[in-house]
């Protein structure tokens, strides 16, 4: 759950939806859906961190 500090100024419509919990598998999955969705939510936090300092939100470095 977000606290309500933490939602983005104009709203939240834009916030990484969790995971649904059938999605893990919980057998320690390099790349978990969980570890996926905590990343999206630091993304998604220095977004919001940005917009509330007045500066453009930093653009995530998704790779290839």
């Amino acid at each position: 759950m977000i606290a309500p500090d933490e939602a983005a100024p104009d709203g939240d419509e834009d916030l990484p939806p969790p995971p649904d919990m059938p999605d893990c598998c919980f057998s320690g999955c390099a790349q978990c859906v969980l570890d996926t969705h905590a990343e999206e939510m630091r993304e998604w936090r220095a977004r919001v961190a940005a917009i509330r300092a007045g500066r453009k939100a930093p653009e995530a470095d998704r790779g290839p």
